[in-house]
């Protein structure tokens, strides 16, 4: 999860990766190394609510991997940007 304070309002980006051992090599795209500091989720705000939607997206992704909901895309990395209300899948 990256969260901005822009003009006093949240933009927000979640992202659930899977990562299994027949498919790893994409994690490091896609998964940030930064330091917490550079991010204002480590400031103590309260985004209870991204929080609970992110893992939602974990806990859908893992029901996929183990067949309990269908998976035409087989998908791998799905990100959610919070201004947009988009949810893109690669």
């Amino acid at each position: 999860m990256s969260v901005q304070n822009v003009d006093n309002s949240l933009r927000a980006t979640l992202r659930a990766t899977l990562s299994t051992p027949d498919n790893r090599d994409h994690i490091f795209a896609r998964v940030s190394r930064e330091s917490a500091n550079a991010n204002d989720y480590s400031s103590n705000i309260r985004i209870s609510e991204l929080n609970c939607l992110n893992a939602i997206l974990a806990v859908i992704k893992w029901k996929k991997l183990y067949g309990v909901y269908l998976d035409f895309t087989n998908e791998l990395n799905s990100t959610y940007l919070l201004t947009t209300n988009e949810l893109v899948s690669d």
